[in-house]
């Protein structure tokens, strides 16, 4: 994964399936499609572009399954950002109470 942009990043992952059962004389790809059928939003990604592409790996037939994942931003953002952000104004302010308030500022 590449943690370089986060959260505004998008991860191209991708399965390989290699069948080392059958040579690659003996089993041929044809037409491959793939479909994904499950929630496209997901909590921390999108479910984006899906593609196979045939191959071959050392004699044997192998396919790669090519999936895009876009990551949801906003979920980081009022997850991590905001509380943060929030907790950090409520601990500065409280450096504007007096010193007589003790209470108050360790709360």
């Amino acid at each position: 994964m590449d943690m370089l942009f986060f959260p505004f990043d998008t991860q191209y992952c991708k399965l390989e399936i290699k069948l080392t059962s059958a040579r690659e004389e003996f089993l041929i790809w044809d037409n491959l499609t793939v479909f994904y059928f499950g929630e496209v939003a997901l909590t921390e990604y999108m479910v984006g572009k899906l593609k196979i592409v045939p191959g071959t790996e050392r004699d044997y037939s192998s396919a790669t399954v090519h999936i895009t994942l876009f990551r949801r931003f906003w979920f980081y953002i009022t997850s991590a950002f905001v509380p943060t952000v929030m907790l950090m104004f409520i601990s500065y302010t409280s450096l504007f109470c007096s010193k007589e308030n003790r209470d108050l500022r360790v709360m």
